[in-house]
């Protein structure tokens, strides 16, 4: 999976979010399994992203994960299977132990691959306080 530049909007963003449950369909499967009554979803084949000029993240074959963790109250604005799919596999799995990732870090990396994805501005920065309010919770329990 390759690193697209943040639109605006309009049809070139119904193109990418087309071509995201696309890929993410090659990516994902689901489990059967819920944990907490969030569905989880098993990667098909490693995602390997580069983050410009810097990191280059292989999430690997065989992880597990429940896409965004949003609290049931915020479902309705964040759903689980949102937009920003892709940077919360990526986040999941930089948030576990063999990861070797700082939270602040992998929080970071969250909101910058959103952007990059072309979440909107608003909505990534939601995303992004969020998990850094309560993303201690889930940091390295895996």
């Amino acid at each position: 999976m390759s690193g697209r530049c943040a639109v605006s909007g309009g049809k070139d963003r119904r193109v990418l979010l087309l071509l995201d449950d696309v890929l993410m369909s090659l990516y994902l499967e689901d489990t059967g399994h819920t944990i907490n009554g969030r569905a989880i979803w098993r990667l098909r084949k490693n995602l390997v992203h580069r983050i410009p000029k810097y990191l280059r993240v292989v999430v690997p074959v065989g992880f597990e994960t429940d896409l965004a963790s949003t609290p049931r109250v915020f479902q309705a604005v964040f759903p689980s299977s949102g937009e920003y799919r892709v940077a919360a596999v990526i986040h999941d799995w930089l948030y576990t132990k063999e990861a070797n990732c700082s939270r602040f870090l992998a929080d970071a990396i969250f909101y910058s691959l959103m952007l990059q994805f072309g979440v909107k501005t608003w909505k990534a920065t939601c995303l992004y306080y969020g998990v850094r309010l309560g993303g201690w919770k889930y940091y390295q329990r895996r």
